[in-house]
């Protein structure tokens, strides 16, 4: 009964969860451009390509995040998606939010999530020489990327490097 009262009075509260992940794997070092290559990287890949923690002995230099618009291509025409490519140098608070562990609701069970999508996150770490690995991006309880990460990301000095309408 104690349990019951103290689980019910306790506001509902993410906790971290360190997720087993394995180190990722070397992958090409650019944006998916056609047909099924556009869906999110999870990791549960399906192309054998290990998303998971940073490599100890891979030493990113930049981050490359895949982007995908939708645009109209003019008025009242049906639009195709863009690819857009941009790249920032890795910075330390960057790597420390990769690195944070995702969280879920006490007892698995506890809080409200709201119903709306998240665009994915797809993004390469390059090293020096331009070697990629798909990192995995921690999640909130909710199965939203961490605000953390978000926050990095906004102040990463991002350029666009290429746009392809696929």
């Amino acid at each position: 009964m104690a349990l019951l009262i103290v689980w019910l009075l306790t506001p509902n509260a993410a906790r971290d969860v360190r997720a087993d992940r394995s180190a990722a794997s070397l992958v090409a070092p650019s944006c998916p451009t056609t047909g099924a290559e556009l869906r999110p990287w999870t990791s549960g890949d399906s192309t054998g390509v290990n998303v998971g923690s940073i490599p100890t002995d891979f030493f990113p230099r930049s981050v490359l995040i895949c982007g995908m618009d939708r645009e109209a291509s003019g008025e009242g025409e049906a639009g195709g998606w863009t690819v857009t490519t941009s790249e920032a140098p890795v910075s330390d608070d960057f790597l420390s939010a990769l690195e944070l562990p995702d969280q879920v609701f006490w007892f698995d069970s506890r809080g409200a999530c709201t119903a709306d999508a998240e665009a994915p996150l797809n993004l390469l770490l390059l090293d020096a020489q331009r070697q990629a690995v798909r990192p995995a991006v921690p999640v909130g309880p909710c199965g939203k990327i961490r605000p953390e990460v978000r926050k990095a990301i906004a102040a990463a000095p991002l350029v666009v490097t290429s746009r392809l309408t696929v």
